[in-house]
């Protein structure tokens, strides 16, 4: 079932360029919004908004991706780190141009309570807190979701290059400015609550 992931995210280590870079992170999370989510015990959650980290010695060794953590994860298993969890492409340190790198969860949306979730910490916490044995696994949807995918640059990072180094993906159907709008009001609620509230309800992405 993780077969059209993974085969996206091993292609990763073929590529030389930067520009293919971004448009294979962009195939890979069209992917993701349409046709996959995260279970946690009984709940389960799509994607609202998605941050691409990589990294290459010698091919992709920049500025821009410094900040990526080493994993020693397989692709499609989750890596929890002090920023958040990421979906983990594969890493290999024994080769020169060792490689890791993965995908960031911004933003998730619970489809039962339809609950927006924001802020990858925030998600991170919903999904650990809302698992009971097992661990929170990524799986593949029954069906396939409409999506219309929105890029925009990393969080905190400065990028010369526009056309290039869009790493942040969203639902466009949201629109930006609606995005961050309602990305404001979670965080005076959140605030208001005394940092309680961790969603609220939407339906924005029925």
């Amino acid at each position: 079932m993780m077969e059209r992931f993974k085969q996206l995210c091993l292609a990763i280590s073929a590529i030389q360029e930067e520009k293919e870079l971004t448009e294979q992170f962009r195939r890979i999370a069209d992917l993701l919004f349409r046709g996959y989510g995260v279970k946690c015990g009984e709940k389960c959650y799509r994607f609202a908004e998605v941050e691409f980290y990589y990294f290459r010695k010698g091919a992709f060794e920049n500025d821009w991706n410094r900040v990526t953590y080493p994993r020693t994860k397989n692709c499609g298993e989750f890596f929890y780190h002090l920023s958040g969890v990421d979906i983990c492409f594969d890493s290999d340190f024994t080769k020169p141009n060792a490689e890791f790198g993965g995908i960031l969860i911004r933003s998730l949306v619970e489809d039962n309570e339809r609950a927006l979730v924001f802020g990858p910490l925030t998600c991170k916490n919903e999904m650990l807190n809302n698992c009971e044995h097992d661990m929170p696994v990524l799986y593949e949807l029954d069906k396939e979701y409409e999506c219309r995918l929105g890029a925009t640059n990393r969080y905190g990072i400065n990028l010369k290059d526009e056309n290039v180094r869009k790493h942040c993906f969203f639902d466009e159907r949201i629109g930006i400015d609606n995005w961050k709008r309602e990305t404001k009001i979670y965080n005076y609620r959140k605030l208001e609550a005394g940092s309680r509230i961790t969603r609220y309800k939407t339906d924005r992405f029925i």
